[in-house]
């Protein structure tokens, strides 16, 4: 049972026997959410890019800042470390499905001490922070990431 909780904006508790498929159940709630919040997410990086590149940089980077704001960010919470690794590993191995059917992995960070499972300890706090500044250490990279973005994004809407 989905109870909504009315003093929380987009807060639900779900419970139910054993085996009742809690688990796929919200996996499949987190998967049709995600993909709502990354279309309104889309759509602002999408208004973004295509804007004339007349704009100074700290323009830029202000709307993707904004932009960055809409970007799909789930959290959930269980009464277990072990309930919490439950989800995480089903969202890995069953992944979600977009619009067209194709499955995606999400980006997944698990908060906590505890975990119950050692796959869960590469999405692990520690480990993402470690990956995120390993990546982002080399601001030119990040530039030639936005600008193939952006590239690659004019040329899917001259082919549309």
């Amino acid at each position: 049972m989905f109870v909504a909780c009315p003093s929380i904006n987009n807060c639900f508790k779900y419970f139910a026997t054993t085996g009742t498929g809690k688990s796929s159940t919200l996996v499949n709630t987190l998967n049709a959410l995600h993909l709502r919040q990354y279309q309104e997410y889309y759509t602002t990086i999408e208004r973004v890019a295509t804007e004339e590149d007349t704009s100074a940089d700290y323009e830029l980077l202000a709307s993707l800042n904004n932009a960055a704001k809409v970007k799909p960010r789930i959290l959930v919470c269980a009464p277990s470390n072990a309930a919490i690794d439950n989800v995480i590993l089903k969202i890995m191995s069953d992944r979600f499905v977009d619009g067209k059917g194709t499955k995606y992995s999400p980006s997944i960070v698990r908060v906590g001490a505890g975990s119950t499972n050692p796959k869960v300890s590469s999405v692990g706090l520690k480990d993402v922070v470690n990956r995120i500044i390993e990546e982002g250490s080399d601001v030119s990279k990040l530039e030639d990431i936005v600008g193939t973005g952006r590239r690659e994004l004019r040329r899917l809407q001259k082919d549309i």
